[in-house]
């Protein structure tokens, strides 16, 4: 049974997605796991993954035991593409390194393991377990990330195969950190409805770290964990300021030169000159040339962001909500944002308004939900009482069971036993009735 688990893990892995023309399909991390059946539990998992530019930097960590005789077996994981070819080495993992009870493993890469029914190249070690004995076991590498060829990336960790060990996982936290920017808003999670509503989860969002954390207990994995980003900010940014215009296109050059000086200013502190540059942008858009005005306008509504941040700053908090939503009126964005710009000036109503917002939006994926369900629980309880959110917080989710069983039971009240004889009688009566005239004929 585990190899069958095995085989159709392998298959789940080499099936990737296929992207855009421009994308990139990068590597995934991934959880170790034997290769034969085994008595061996995994007692913990502790996964930190810490995301730049385009790469992933994975340190795992594994703590095994042996609940069961003595057995040895192999452990590993798929090393993905390993030849010359840009989309191979892209979507492998690169200098992989094992540690088991800290001593390193030597030359882990077996290549062309699949003549031993186990997959392509794989990253494998031999291990051996008395009985109750403990091992733990330390990979660290770093992988390219996939995109889709539209500004958006793919973070992920296959846990599923964490399912190859002998009984659930008691204990493991899966960390993804951020070396950029973190906003909610710019992050969906994969596959969430698959275990959304498993007790045994919790996901916390910490912008402020710039984290998203899995932790999960006594569980038995049949999904594993994937984030997608795509920064609307920075992909704007790349449309308008790093596409190469002709100075001869004058008016369209000049704006696109004030924009970049506009977001140079900024990023270097230069408020007042970044202000400046963004006021001289405005007179493009009475142009009477509809490409110019249209550029000016959209070069403007981009800059509103950072006009936003900017106000925010010198704490002009009512000034900054305006730009924040003329930024974001069209796509409905900024919410984290606008909510922390009222919590830091004290506007409660209107901070718990935006969470409700949130909350209620149609954005089961996505990890600004999270976010807010998240700040409303950890709400002071007299806050709750006042805006009357505890009853909503508390409220209990059904599951299939509850509700089939209220269902049942539902029945069981509606059903009435006397009903029930005065129509069998009846019928049976009938039947007399009909059995007696055909007898009599």
């Amino acid at each position: 049974m585990k190899k069958l688990y095995i085989l159709l893990s392998l298959v789940y892995i080499l099936n990737f997605t296929t992207y855009a023309e421009e994308s990139i399909l990068g590597g995934k991390g991934d959880t170790i796991y034997p290769i034969l059946d085994t008595s061996v539990q995994m007692m913990s998992e502790k996964v930190e993954i810490k995301v730049d530019k385009g790469i992933a930097h994975v340190e795992s960590e594994f703590v095994l035991k042996n609940t069961g005789k003595k057995e040895k077996n192999r452990v590993g994981i798929p090393a993905c593409g390993i030849g010359d070819k840009i989309q191979e080495v892209n979507s492998q993992l690169h200098d992989f390194k094992v540690e088991i009870d800290g001593k390193k493993v030597s030359n882990p890469l077996k290549k062309g393991v699949e003549k031993e029914g186990y997959g392509p190249n794989w990253y494998m070690w031999e291990m051996s377990f008395d009985e109750e004995e403990m091992k733990r076991i330390k990979n660290t590498y770093w992988m390219h990330l996939s995109s889709d060829g539209i500004g958006g990336e793919v973070i992920e960790y296959v846990l599923k195969n964490g399912g190859g060990w002998n009984k659930a996982i008691k204990y493991g936290k899966i960390t993804m950190e951020f070396e950029s920017d973190f906003d909610p808003e710019n992050f969906e999670i994969l596959d969430y409805e698959k275990y959304k509503k498993n007790k045994k989860v919790e996901v916390k969002v910490m912008p402020e770290e710039k984290k998203v954390i899995w932790e999960f207990y006594n569980l038995e994995p049949d999904f594993n964990i994937a984030l997608y980003s795509k920064d609307v900010i920075r992909n704007e940014k790349k449309d308008l300021l790093e596409v190469s215009l002709s100075p001869s296109d004058k008016e369209l050059w000049q704006i696109q030169n004030l924009g970049k000086k506009a977001y140079e200013n900024y990023t270097k502190g230069n408020y007042d000159d970044s202000w400046a540059n963004m006021d001289q942008i405005e007179k493009y858009k009475e142009s009477q040339e509809d490409q110019i005005s249209k550029y000016a306008i959209r070069m403007i509504h981009w800059l509103d962001y950072y006009r936003a941040m900017i106000l925010l700053e010198k704490g002009e908090y009512e000034k900054s909500a305006y730009y924040f939503k003329t930024n974001g009126v069209f796509e409905e964005k900024n919410l984290y944002q606008l909510s922390m710009l009222y919590k830091k000036s004290g506007n409660i109503d209107d901070y718990i308004q935006m969470l409700k917002c949130i909350v209620k939006g149609k954005r089961d994926r996505q990890v600004i939900k999270v976010w807010a369900e998240q700040e409303l629980k950890q709400l002071p309880v007299e806050i709750k009482e006042k805006y009357g959110i505890i009853h909503q917080n508390n409220k209990e989710e059904k599951s299939d069971e509850k509700i089939e069983r209220e269902e049942k039971e539902s029945k069981k009240e509606k059903f009435s036993y006397r009903a029930f004889i005065l129509f069998n009688t009846g019928i049976v009566i009938l039947l007399g009735v009909v059995y007696w005239n055909i007898k009599k004929k």
